[in-house]
């Protein structure tokens, strides 16, 4: 079986590729593909390595000539491939210079992968939701890794993305039923993309005692900029103009609100501050949040720290509210409900 999973940083797909991958059959190849070029790769790497110990996977450090890592390997079992997003890297500004012909010669040696494994599990990062203008380089790149990630999911049974740690199927329904039947006793645990309606994952519900004594919300909201999220959230309950609070990178929020939007500006608040983001709000709260975390890399240290700091944060509010609704182009889906 061949699998797609993509997702924005810290969304959770990586320990879901993981936990795919082992059920798929053995043995199991974890194919590293970061070459580390500073102490905030190394780190990333030992976090990663940390993850999976104890887990039943080789190793596998190739961060360039993917096609190479089948060399001598086992071509039945499983290679779960963690990211092409840095394989890409590599190949395309690797020798310190931008190659433009990068993005071709990695998709000729994905397709090569692709043929000549049996069972696949790649990772990518999802950079498209990026308003910031890139220069030529980085335009190029996200461009090419755009080509390989359409090239890869047209060879996937199964094609997944993750947010805030919740599966949406695109493609492969039928396969993905098989895997949820293996994997927890056939409870479904995904939103499905693949049809005109979005299909919400049922859960059964907790009690506050279950969620560490923390308020569970009613609803937490996500989408991009601009996408329509305060209008849904308006419209479903009846608001008035000025009865969102609105977040500020300059001051805590009033948690006692029961309408709060722009969470990631709240995150901003606490790393400035030197603090730690808190679950404080209020016990049935419906809270917003703009997705910062599908673009490419920023180069300030405090931003890249903000939108993985962001991304850890949200999957915690998502977890403890009863529905996730993500927006976009003021459409609504349901990522989870829990009945």
């Amino acid at each position: 079986m061949k699998i797609l999973i993509c997702g924005g940083s810290k969304s959770g797909k990586s320990a879901f590729a993981e936990r795919i991958a082992l059920r798929l059959p053995s043995p199991h190849y974890y194919v590293a593909t970061m070459i580390a070029t500073d102490e905030e790769d190394r780190d990333r790497i030992r976090r990663h390595k940390g993850r999976r110990s104890g887990l039943p996977f080789q190793t596998v450090e190739q961060g360039r000539d993917l096609k190479r890592a089948l060399e001598q390997r086992d071509r039945e079992g499983t290679f779960l491939v963690e990211a092409m997003t840095s394989l890409l890297a590599n190949e395309m500004f690797g020798s310190g210079s931008y190659d433009p012909e990068a993005g071709e010669r990695v998709q000729e040696d994905l397709e090569t992968f692709l043929r000549e494994a049996e069972n696949v599990v790649l990772v990518f990062d999802n950079l498209y939701l990026d308003t910031t203008k890139l220069d030529e380089g980085s335009e190029s790149f996200r461009r090419a890794l755009a080509q390989l990630q359409i090239c890869a999911a047209k060879s996937c049974d199964l094609c997944i993305e993750i947010c805030l740690g919740e599966a949406v199927v695109w493609k492969g329904r039928m396969e993905w039923d098989a895997l949820c039947e293996e994997m927890d006793g056939g409870k479904d645990m995904s939103s499905d993309c693949t049809g005109k309606d979005h299909h919400s994952r049922a859960l059964p519900s907790r009690g506050k005692e279950e969620r560490g004594g923390v308020p569970c919300y009613k609803e937490f909201v996500i989408g991009g900029a601009y996408q329509g999220k305060t209008a849904y959230v308006r419209e479903k309950y009846g608001l008035a103009e000025g009865e969102i609070l609105v977040c500020s990178e300059k001051k805590e929020p009033d948690f006692r609100a029961h309408f709060i939007s722009h969470l990631e500006r709240y995150v901003l608040f606490c790393l400035k501050k030197g603090i730690k983001p808190e679950l404080r709000f209020a016990e049935g709260a419906v809270l917003l949040s703009d997705d910062i975390s599908c673009g490419i890399v920023p180069l300030d240290p405090l931003y890249r720290r903000w939108r993985e700091e962001t991304g850890l944060f949200l999957r915690e509010v998502a977890g403890r509210s009863h529905m996730v609704t993500r927006v976009s182009c003021g459409l609504p889906s349901v990522l989870k409900k829990e009945v």
